[in-house]
């Protein structure tokens, strides 16, 4: 299983051993909702955020690791070389650091 491809999300979720179904009943949200937030379709509000952290039983941080740079990536790897690549991962380093909760 490589992780970059599922998200952090469906990883953390699949760890715990949990369906869709089972982690939106656990968060008051449909199967649907946690499936379009799974593939990026969709940005989790931060009480549904808080609420996924509890229910995985992971930090809310962790939940958002690596999201949206790995996206930048993918559409940074179909056009520019490796240097411009780099630039564009300081860039988004600079417009979001990580945060903590």
């Amino acid at each position: 299983m490589r992780d970059h491809k599922i998200g952090r999300i469906r990883l953390e979720r699949l760890k715990a051993d949990m369906t869709q179904v089972e982690l939106a009943r656990k968060i008051g949200v449909s199967a649907n909702y946690v499936h379009l937030v799974e593939r990026g379709k969709r940005n989790p509000s931060f009480k549904t955020l808080i609420k996924m952290s509890r229910a995985l039983k992971v930090p809310a941080n962790k939940l958002l690791e690596n999201q949206q740079a790995l996206q930048e990536i993918k559409k940074l790897t179909k056009k520019y070389d490796l240097e411009q690549i780099i630039e564009g991962l300081r860039k988004i380093v600079k417009q979001q650091p990580p945060k903590f909760c």
